[in-house]
Protein backbone atom coordinates (compact mmCIF):
# COMPACT_ATOMS: atom_id res chain seq x y z
CA UNK A 1 0.00 0.00 0.00
CA UNK A 2 1.33 3.43 -0.74
CA UNK A 3 1.61 5.78 1.73
CA UNK A 4 0.68 9.22 0.34
CA UNK A 5 0.78 12.81 2.06
CA UNK A 6 -1.82 15.25 0.45
CA UNK A 7 -0.67 18.73 1.29
CA UNK A 8 -3.23 21.57 0.83
CA UNK A 9 -4.94 24.32 3.06
CA UNK A 10 -8.51 23.62 0.88
CA UNK A 11 -10.93 21.25 2.76
CA UNK A 12 -12.60 20.17 -0.41
CA UNK A 13 -9.95 19.79 -1.82
CA UNK A 14 -8.10 17.91 0.69
CA UNK A 15 -11.90 15.82 0.86
CA UNK A 16 -12.28 15.38 -2.91
CA UNK A 17 -8.35 14.08 -3.69
CA UNK A 18 -7.81 12.54 -0.43
CA UNK A 19 -11.16 9.74 -1.22
CA UNK A 20 -9.17 9.30 -5.13
CA UNK A 21 -6.05 8.17 -3.50
CA UNK A 22 -8.12 6.19 -1.01
CA UNK A 23 -9.89 4.47 -4.03
CA UNK A 24 -6.64 3.75 -5.37
CA UNK A 25 -6.11 1.59 -2.08
CA UNK A 26 -3.85 4.36 -0.41
CA UNK A 27 -3.13 5.06 3.11
CA UNK A 28 -3.57 8.98 3.16
CA UNK A 29 -2.24 11.74 5.19
CA UNK A 30 -3.05 15.44 5.09
CA UNK A 31 -0.84 18.56 6.13
CA UNK A 32 -2.39 21.95 5.64
CA UNK A 33 0.72 23.99 6.16
CA UNK A 34 4.59 23.71 5.31
CA UNK A 35 5.46 23.10 8.93
CA UNK A 36 3.36 19.74 8.95
CA UNK A 37 4.33 18.86 5.60
CA UNK A 38 8.10 18.39 6.76
CA UNK A 39 7.06 17.14 10.06
CA UNK A 40 4.78 14.46 8.47
CA UNK A 41 7.55 13.39 6.14
CA UNK A 42 9.77 13.07 8.65
CA UNK A 43 8.02 10.86 10.81
CA UNK A 44 5.48 8.48 8.42
CA UNK A 45 8.26 8.08 5.81
CA UNK A 46 5.20 9.21 2.84
CA UNK A 47 6.21 7.29 -0.59
CA UNK A 48 4.95 9.65 -2.43
CA UNK A 49 3.58 13.80 -1.14
CA UNK A 50 0.45 15.31 -3.77
CA UNK A 51 1.24 18.79 -3.33
CA UNK A 52 -1.03 22.12 -3.90
CA UNK A 53 0.63 24.49 -5.20
CA UNK A 54 -2.26 27.00 -4.92
CA UNK A 55 -1.99 26.99 -1.31
CA UNK A 56 -2.23 30.75 0.05
CA UNK A 57 0.97 32.45 -0.19
CA UNK A 58 2.49 30.41 -2.04
CA UNK A 59 2.62 27.83 0.76
CA UNK A 60 2.18 25.08 -1.69
CA UNK A 61 5.91 25.75 -3.39
CA UNK A 62 7.37 26.39 -0.31
CA UNK A 63 6.19 23.12 0.80
CA UNK A 64 7.65 21.26 -2.09
CA UNK A 65 11.07 23.23 -1.41
CA UNK A 66 10.98 22.18 2.01
CA UNK A 67 10.03 18.01 1.47
CA UNK A 68 13.12 18.13 -1.30
CA UNK A 69 15.38 20.02 1.37
CA UNK A 70 14.60 16.44 3.31
CA UNK A 71 16.36 14.48 0.92
CA UNK A 72 14.33 11.79 1.00
CA UNK A 73 13.14 9.61 -1.78
CA UNK A 74 9.73 11.15 -1.45
CA UNK A 75 7.90 11.75 -4.74
CA UNK A 76 6.64 15.28 -5.20
CA UNK A 77 3.81 15.82 -7.31
CA UNK A 78 2.87 19.33 -7.77
CA UNK A 79 -0.78 19.61 -8.54
CA UNK A 80 -3.57 22.53 -8.90
CA UNK A 81 -7.10 23.31 -8.21
CA UNK A 82 -8.07 24.21 -11.98
CA UNK A 83 -5.72 27.10 -12.40
CA UNK A 84 -2.47 26.60 -15.00
CA UNK A 85 0.29 29.36 -15.66
CA UNK A 86 3.02 28.00 -18.07
CA UNK A 87 5.32 28.70 -15.53
CA UNK A 88 3.81 26.57 -12.56
CA UNK A 89 5.67 23.62 -14.38
CA UNK A 90 9.11 25.31 -14.66
CA UNK A 91 8.82 26.75 -10.67
CA UNK A 92 7.09 23.54 -8.85
CA UNK A 93 10.68 21.70 -10.76
CA UNK A 94 12.82 23.94 -9.46
CA UNK A 95 11.48 23.68 -6.02
CA UNK A 96 12.13 19.68 -6.84
CA UNK A 97 8.79 18.44 -7.82
CA UNK A 98 9.18 15.44 -9.95
CA UNK A 99 5.46 15.67 -11.73
CA UNK A 100 3.03 18.69 -12.61
CA UNK A 101 -0.78 18.01 -12.69
CA UNK A 102 -2.93 20.63 -13.90
CA UNK A 103 -6.42 20.54 -12.21
CA UNK A 104 -8.78 19.77 -11.99
CA UNK A 105 -6.82 16.50 -10.89
CA UNK A 106 -8.51 13.22 -11.51
CA UNK A 107 -7.98 9.88 -10.62
CA UNK A 108 -6.19 8.67 -13.80
CA UNK A 109 -4.02 11.98 -13.89
CA UNK A 110 -2.95 11.14 -9.60
CA UNK A 111 -2.60 7.25 -11.13
CA UNK A 112 -0.39 7.93 -14.11
CA UNK A 113 1.85 10.67 -12.18
CA UNK A 114 2.68 7.96 -9.04
CA UNK A 115 3.21 5.22 -11.76
CA UNK A 116 5.03 6.91 -14.26
CA UNK A 117 8.59 7.22 -14.58
CA UNK A 118 8.63 10.49 -16.40
CA UNK A 119 9.49 13.78 -15.30
CA UNK A 120 6.62 16.76 -15.02
CA UNK A 121 3.79 15.63 -17.31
Amino acid sequence: MKRVLLVSDDQVIIDRTAAMLEDFGCEVYIATTKHLATTSCDSLKPDTAVVDIEMKGGRGFESISAIHRLGTEILLIAVTRGDHKDIWPRVAESCGAAKYIAGPVSASKLVSAMCSNDNLN
